[in-house]
């Protein structure tokens, strides 16, 4: 079966939604041959579409170069680049903007269309979109063989968005290799607490910063906080507190150890789907405090696996962060459930596993 995947992002670029494809990749290998389809901006806009190797294994990468910039000139370049699409038994389309292509696609092509949603709906039901954005993503869903919501609730939105949707649920998975580290509980150095995702405003990131500039933070040389992600202009870094290191954006083969040597994740969204980030910290055994917004609430047991706060209470989120780097004990505690809930329910292996079942079903209802 060959499978083309479309995407807003790709390597080096890697979000969440980069993390999904490739771990559906390297699972299903040598059972599907996939190509990824994905939005070049920025200075590789410049240079002409090309296919190149991608980091998850023997992966035809095609970069559709935006004749101006922006996701509806993206959509043109998509349907000028179909001769690539033409050839796969199936499409799986991991974001909504572009996707306003899924009924084209789906009848110039003749083949089945699968949509993932990555937290799109909670975002159009939350925010004032334009009209004209809503009813492409509307048409894009009805459109699709399938549309994959990461838990229930989302689902759930998705049939009161667009009556008629056909969906299903399969939550997000993540790989962790061999030899993953157990978190530092103790030694050498400050107590970490770790971030990881874009810095910017709608990732909670100037409430975690003055958490960091709390008196009861910024006059403790025990704890520290580190940042890991791409650095936006939403950050002013000149005030930054001594007590904040940021990373910058680091590979993926860089995050186990990152992860092993910190004590406690902190993810203070003000939206989100299903992180894949709080995934990985739970597969390395860490304590998670987080905001209840999107599908998080179904990974972080309040009392559990870590803490709930509401998005933009710096207070609670301030206690919170200090009861675990204040308690070892109880960080240990929510770390070894975490670790346990992640085995039980989120490895990467599942989530291809059940992909690919779906794959195998929506191209035999296509062709029979």
């Amino acid at each position: 079966m060959k499978v083309a995947m479309l995407c807003n992002h790709y390597h080096p670029h890697v979000t969440g939604v980069v993390t999904v494809i490739d771990t559906i990749i390297r699972n299903l290998a040598g059972q599907v041959d996939f190509s990824v389809h994905y939005a070049c901006h920025g200075s590789g806009a410049t240079q002409n579409p090309a296919a190149f190797p991608s980091p998850v294994g023997n992966v035809l990468v095609h970069s559709l170069r935006p004749v101006l910039g922006g996701y509806f000139p993206f959509t043109a370049r998509c349907l000028g680049s179909l001769r690539q699409l033409l050839g796969h038994d199936l499409i799986h389309c991991h974001t909504f903007w572009p996707n306003s292509i899924v009924p084209l696609l789906r009848m110039a092509n003749k083949r089945p269309v699968l949509l993932t949603a990555h937290g799109g709906v909670d975002l159009m039901q939350k925010h004032q979109w334009p009209m004209p954005y809503k009813w492409l993503v509307k048409q894009a869903m009805l459109a699709a063989d399938c549309v994959i919501a990461l838990d229930c609730m989302e689902e759930e939105a998705m049939h009161s968005f667009a009556p008629g949707v056909k969906t299903c649920v399969i939550p997000n998975g993540v790989d962790t290799g061999p030899n993953v580290l157990a978190p530092a509980t103790s030694g050498p150095g400050p107590t970490r607490i770790l971030y990881v995702g874009a810095l910017n405003a709608r990732k909670g990131v100037e409430d975690l910063v003055a958490v960091a500039k709390a008196h009861e933070f910024s006059s403790n040389k025990d704890v520290e906080f580190m940042l890991v992600g791409e650095i936006t202009s939403e950050i002013d870094l000149a005030s930054l507190p001594g007590n904040v290191l940021l990373t910058g954006p680091l590979p993926p083969e860089r995050l186990p150890e990152i992860y092993s040597k910190a004590a406690v994740f902190v993810l203070p969204s003000y939206s989100e789907g299903m992180p894949m980030v709080i995934l990985e910290a739970m597969a390395h055994g860490l304590p998670v405090v987080a905001t209840r917004v999107g599908a998080v609430p179904l990974l972080v047991e309040e009392g559990e696996t870590g803490f709930l706060v509401q998005p933009g209470d710096k207070q609670a989120l301030l206690d919170s962060l200090l009861s675990l780097v204040s308690d070892q004990a109880l960080a240990a505690r929510f770390g070894a459930n975490a670790r346990l809930r992640y085995q039980q329910r989120h490895t990467g292996a599942a989530m291809a596993r059940t992909h690919f079942k779906l794959y195998s079903e929506t191209y035999a209802n296509c062709t029979h």
